[in-house]
């Protein structure tokens, strides 16, 4: 009796993973939906199983959650600050039930990503173009435009990594991803971000250096004539990278959270201006959590470079360091470790 229904709950935590997954950049209520429903499921399998696994990665980010919980308690405006928290708990939990139950169900989590954020990019650029009639691309589920291109960019730079490393896929396989590619592609020059730009140039690099390869270079080559032309003949990408006046009032936002951060610097959240987006992960940080959010932050990283370090040396540990890079470097442009971004980010390192 119990194996029937281990098995039961096993396949009905996997229909709403893959559900929850693909409908990330496609709609937000069935996202939490299916979210609520898959760790009720987990909860009952981990009953069933009496079994349960952590990583490095796992422990930084019940750290950094244990740090949101305590700074949330002091913080000038309690609701916004459980909201963070609850962020994070959401993307904790989802980490903690893919390295559980889906260590042999890799290809339903990465193949779940690569489809539904097509798919959302696809629906994006169609409503963008012909109903929003707004002049950078976003998608509605993931956010304004920064937001949109630094999930797209994960997706973009894992989904590379498999065209190039994975000698596993079928030809048929192969000529989605280099689909995928090309719509993730167009989407990120349509929404003209230049902190995501920064990001994937720092991650091509980094990724050159670590495994020089031909095909890797020519990507990197290829992706910057492509912001090239697109900056000449997309007037908004090209306004973007010749007038340098919103970096000048992003400075502004900057210097505010950091006076926010001195005001409190050890628990962060002491003034309203703190929960402003800064656009500058580091000082969001700092300005919300302060340093104890921060050493959190830093544990979560310090967890996921000691997989990667211990993972097989596979396109799953090539991806990694491609996205770790790219979010951290995207990070002093934008509040890039947050809500889709970090499940997208948390889903692919449950991979490797």
């Amino acid at each position: 009796m119990d194996k029937r229904v281990l098995q039961i709950f096993e396949k009905a935590e996997l229909i709403l993973a893959v559900i929850m997954i693909i409908s990330l950049p496609l709609s937000e209520a069935v996202k939490n939906i299916s979210f609520a429903l898959l760790f009720l499921c987990f909860i009952i399998l981990r009953f069933l199983k009496k079994e349960f696994c952590l990583t490095p990665l796992a422990k930084g980010l019940f750290f950094y959650l244990a740090t949101a919980m305590i700074v949330s308690l002091f913080a000038i405006d309690k609701h916004l600050s459980f909201k963070g928290t609850w962020d994070i708990l959401r993307f904790t939990m989802v980490y903690l039930i893919l390295i559980n139950d889906f260590r042999d169900k890799k290809g339903w989590l990465e193949w779940s990503l690569i489809v539904g954020t097509t798919l959302g990019a696809i629906w994006g650029i169609v409503f963008w173009k012909l109903f929003w009639h707004k002049s950078r691309f976003e998608i509605i589920s993931l956010g304004a435009p920064n937001r949109t291109a630094t999930f797209l960019s994960i997706v973009f730079l894992f989904v590379i990594a498999k065209i190039i490393w994975d000698e596993r896929i079928s030809p048929w396989s192969r000529k989605f991803l280099f689909f995928s590619a090309l719509i993730l592609g167009i989407s990120l020059i349509l929404g003209a971000s230049r902190g995501a730009f920064v990001g994937l140039g720092a991650s091509f690099l980094v990724l050159s250096f670590l495994k020089p390869d031909k095909k890797m270079v020519a990507v990197f080559l290829l992706l910057i004539g492509s912001i090239g032309i697109g900056a000449f003949f997309y007037k908004d990408l090209g306004q973007k990278f010749l007038n340098p006046q919103n970096l000048y009032s992003r400075f502004q936002d900057w210097q505010e959270a950091f006076q926010a951060f001195k005001t409190s610097p050890i628990i962060g959240g002491a003034a309203r201006i703190c929960y402003a987006d800064p656009d500058n992960l580091y000082i969001s940080i700092l300005a919300k959590m302060g340093l104890l959010g921060f050493i959190g932050l830093v544990m979560v990283i310090i967890g996921c470079i000691q997989i990667l370090l211990k993972s097989e040396r596979s396109y799953y540990k090539y991806a990694g360091i491609a996205i770790l890079t790219s979010i951290l470097t995207n990070g002093i442009f934008e509040t890039t470790f947050t809500h889709e971004s970090a499940l997208a980010f948390i889903i692919i390192s449950a991979l490797m």
